[in-house]
């Protein structure tokens, strides 16, 4: 998350290139902005890549936040693409496509269950299914066309 750079840390540029943060300004916080769907799960802002993803978790080196996110989306971005359903999207009062609002719900109440066994169980199990069925999918779409 954005919120964990400092001064010396480096970022992404869109040729590749890492580059070194010299400053850091003033977080800017708007409420009711909504988040880019990307098919990446990336965004290019002033030559910097970044995350469309939310956090969820704080960073742990055992979950990537962008691996979690990424995997959650998966059906979505699918849907999204090969059924062109998408350009309908509804969005709720947060501005979180309803399509993502419910699982959303569901997950953070999970996080916040002192209990984390049915976050690693079932959770963390499915969202390996989604990368995998995303790899297979890729796989398939290089041998069909």
């Amino acid at each position: 998350p954005s919120s964990t750079l400092t001064v010396g840390n480096s970022i992404l540029t869109t040729n590749k290139k890492s580059v070194k943060i010299h400053s850091i300004q003033n977080n800017i916080h708007a409420i009711g902005a909504y988040a880019p769907f990307t098919s990446s799960g990336q965004i290019v802002v002033n030559d910097i890549v970044a995350s469309t993803f939310i956090v969820l978790l704080q960073p742990t080196s055992l979950l990537s936040q962008q691996w979690l996110a990424h995997s959650f989306e998966y059906p979505h971005r699918t849907i999204c693409y090969y059924l062109k359903i998408c350009h309908r999207e509804t969005y709720d009062e947060n501005g979180i496509s309803t399509w993502v609002s419910l699982p959303l719900k569901i997950f953070q109440r999970l996080l916040q269950n002192e209990n984390k066994v049915l976050l690693y169980i079932i959770v963390i199990p499915v969202f390996v299914l989604f990368t995998f069925m995303e790899h297979l999918t890729s796989i398939l779409l290089l041998i069909i066309i």
